[in-house]
């Protein structure tokens, strides 16, 4: 099993490597939508007067048009292109088992998802303690922690820096599973961008949480780490029946077609 990990890790940078400029145009504009997101929200709360940390920046650019709409679609399509060569009818032929290719391609997902949302916690990190130089100030009465609940809490910065890691990585395992199962069916692979294009539009407007509202770290539940936290388990079910389902998919296709 560690070989597996090891080799598919192997085949992670491979991709990277061969994608490498469309790898770096993907970093700069995360960087510029990190730092965009990060002056936007400090001009919007400077008109209400509390102090924003890093803690804060992490957690407000979580949601809706920020990470949805400029950074989750790039990263779908570089993510689609690293990953052309985990599914070749040779590598099929050569193995004989539908079910280990699908495994390999969700192993190289957990990966990838694992670097991308690093990269971007760590972009975030940055210009959020570039601009504040504050980690975190939940105990204060100027805090947007105490402006949003009313509140104090003590907690340490890195546990919400970890936990925004957390949500970022399964939203966008979530979404690279779905390329993988429909990197079968190329044909419909389009359904990625439509799909993410979608949610946005049903969270901005109809105020409903069904996707990046709705795995984040949010201010109202950070008393209770279980209630917080249970949301990444219910991430990792809905990840076990795509891959439940993706088994089902490809027993059904012709890979000669």
């Amino acid at each position: 099993m560690f070989s597996n990990w090891k080799q598919t890790m192997y085949d992670v940078k491979d991709g990277i490597e061969t994608q490498h400029k469309l790898v770096g145009a993907y970093l700069i504009w995360s960087a510029l939508c990190v730092y965009w997101g990060t002056y936007n929200n400090i001009d919007i709360y400077q008109f209400y007067g509390p102090e924003l940390s890093v803690a804060d920046l992490l957690i407000l650019q979580q949601h809706d048009y920020f990470s949805g709409i400029t950074i989750f679609p790039f990263a779908a399509f570089l993510i689609m292109k690293c990953k052309e060569n985990s599914l070749n009818v040779q590598y099929i032929l050569r193995y004989g088992d539908r079910k280990c290719t699908l495994q390999k391609q969700i192993i190289e997902s957990i990966w990838y998802s694992l670097i991308l949302s690093v990269l971007l916690v760590a972009m975030q990190v940055l210009f959020a303690w570039i601009k504040t130089g504050n980690l975190i100030n939940w105990d204060s009465f100027d805090s947007l922690y105490y402006y949003k609940i009313g509140g104090f809490t003590d907690t340490n910065v890195l546990w919400v820096i970890i936990g925004v890691m957390l949500m970022y990585f399964i939203k966008l395992l979530i979404v690279f599973v779905c390329i993988d199962l429909l990197m079968w069916y190329p044909k419909v692979i389009f359904l990625v961008w439509v799909a993410l294009i979608l949610v946005v539009g049903i969270e901005l407007f109809a105020e409903r949480q069904v996707f990046h509202l709705l795995f984040s770290v949010k201010y109202e539940l950070w008393s209770n780490p279980f209630r917080q936290f249970a949301y990444l388990g219910f991430g990792a079910v809905y990840v076990g029946i795509q891959y439940l389902v993706g088994r089902i998919l490809v027993k059904r296709k012709d890979i000669f077609h």
